[in-house]
């Protein structure tokens, strides 16, 4: 048996001795070790996708200080001028901004749900991860883990039984 809240496997009983939670049986030993773990990778998980959700934010707030400084209207020698029409800074620069947000709320939605063990978490976070794999390296790193994960068949039928329980 293991416990529905901590995750600590015990022999017998009906209550947990480290939290006071209820137990849930299980079919063996070895199962109950593989949700424990699992369940632990997913709230780890939770946590790398709250910080680069908060990592993003930050991105997003000193890129608008540095456009509201005008440090970003200095032109460097890498770049060829004038600009061709249909590469206009513009579209570029709100390209940057819509990805940013899609990606903060991506992560904060993968966070969320896998906090909340909710059944459209697995999918969120499987495109939160895809995303994020545009912004190297923390977040293709990120983005890899997640995939590895989250995807394949027994560990589809362990976030099953983490959102069953």
């Amino acid at each position: 048996m293991y416990c529905a809240g901590c995750g600590h496997v015990v022999a017998s009983g009906k209550v947990c001795p480290q939290c006071g939670g209820p137990l849930k049986p299980l079919g063996t030993p070895g199962e109950a070790a593989a949700l424990y773990t699992y369940e632990r990778t997913v709230r780890s998980l939770r946590r790398y996708w709250f910080l680069f959700a908060c990592l993003n934010v930050a991105l997003g707030v000193t890129g608008l200080f540095i456009v509201q400084m005008g440090w970003s209207h200095q032109a460097g020698p890498w770049e060829p001028w004038p600009h061709p029409p249909y590469l206009e800074w513009t579209y570029i620069g709100g390209m940057a901004w819509t990805l940013l947000i899609v990606r903060v709320a991506l992560a904060a939605a993968a966070s969320l749900g896998l906090r909340d063990h909710s059944d459209w978490a697995r999918l969120v976070t499987g495109l939160a991860a895809v995303m994020a794999m545009t912004q190297f390296p923390i977040g293709l790193l990120l983005g890899a883990f997640t995939l590895v994960k989250i995807t394949g068949k027994r560990n589809r039928e362990l976030f099953a039984k983490i959102t069953s329980s």
